[in-house]
């Protein structure tokens, strides 16, 4: 058996539509080499390893205390749960890991975004622009809750907060264990962000913050696509769970080759406003350029 070089990683507590979304993702890893070789290995951290019994996946099961403590409590951000958990797996497997979101499948095979992970080296699913090009309510109030605060690293360094800070997607987040220091502050720096704002994207903003500080990170969007998009991630999973019974039986390799066919694609609208951004507002020095959202 080759020796392993990393693990994806899946978080998954309570019942909901990421569960179906988790194995989905999991049957699209298992088609590329890496994973069947066994080079790059598979696992969900979970209350309940029911749900991914017939996949080759390594289950690490958290009691509901456990990550209610990783949460940071009950009024916590519950997206903290994704940096403790993330922390465990670096700390007990001692491998590169790639923390994947449910709402995802892999385009390539895995083994490509662990030749970007290393000492000093992340990976994030990708930068999505600065947070004064967003124009969605929720971010517009969180940038006014953030402006003018300045967070201090475990450095000592300053990270001024504010519209000029980079957002970047936190659907994939890989990490070398020779950096899961980082990974450990991201939790009080997600800590310190919830406390002025109160935003779900607090998670992101640390991670993202903290890796360009220190790190070079890169994009994983080549190779994992993320429909968090909400019109195509609705319509998706809510067939998903039919979807998936009715291939059960099948070999995993024919479940991939058949969800591949169904995987959600960005539509022709998302594509044409894309193209819109990039070749005229960005050329009018409108906008901003920014990596492929897919």
């Amino acid at each position: 058996m080759p020796e392993a070089q990393g693990v994806v990683v899946y978080v998954s507590f309570g019942a909901g539509r990421h569960v179906s979304e988790i194995v989905a993702s999991l049957i699209s890893a298992t088609a590329f080499p890496s994973v069947q070789e066994g080079r790059v290995k598979l696992a969900v951290v979970t209350d309940n390893a029911a749900p991914f019994e017939r996949l080759p996946v390594r289950a690490i099961v958290i009691p509901p205390e456990q990550a209610l403590a990783w949460r940071g409590g009950p009024t916590g951000n519950v997206y903290n749960v994704k940096i403790r958990a993330m922390q465990h797996v670096l700390q007990t497997l001692n491998l590169p890991a790639v923390m994947t979101d449910g709402d995802t499948y892999f385009r390539r095979d895995p083994i490509a975004l662990f030749r970007r992970i290393g000492p000093g080296r992340t990976l994030m699913h990708l930068r999505e622009s600065s947070l004064g090009q967003i124009q969605f309510k929720a971010q517009l109030d969180l940038r006014d809750a953030i402006q003018g605060h300045t967070y201090t690293t475990r450095r000592g360094d300053k990270i001024p907060l504010g519209n000029g800070i980079s957002i970047w997607n936190s659907g994939v987040v890989g990490c070398h264990p020779a950096n899961v220091d980082l990974v450990d502050e991201a939790f009080d720096f997600s800590a310190y962000l919830f406390g002025l704002c109160h935003h779900a994207i607090a998670e992101q903003i640390a991670f993202g913050l903290l890796f360009e500080k220190y790190t070079k990170l890169r994009p994983a969007w080549d190779t994992v696509f993320h429909y968090w998009n909400p019109p195509i991630r609705r319509e998706f999973s809510a067939n998903l769970p039919e979807l998936l019974k009715s291939l059960e039986r099948l070999p995993l390799a024919e479940q991939a080759a058949r969800l591949r066919a169904k995987f959600p694609q960005h539509s022709a609208k998302f594509r044409i406003k894309r193209w819109f951004r990039d070749e005229v507002l960005v050329r009018l020095g409108l906008r901003e350029r920014v990596f492929p959202t897919s």
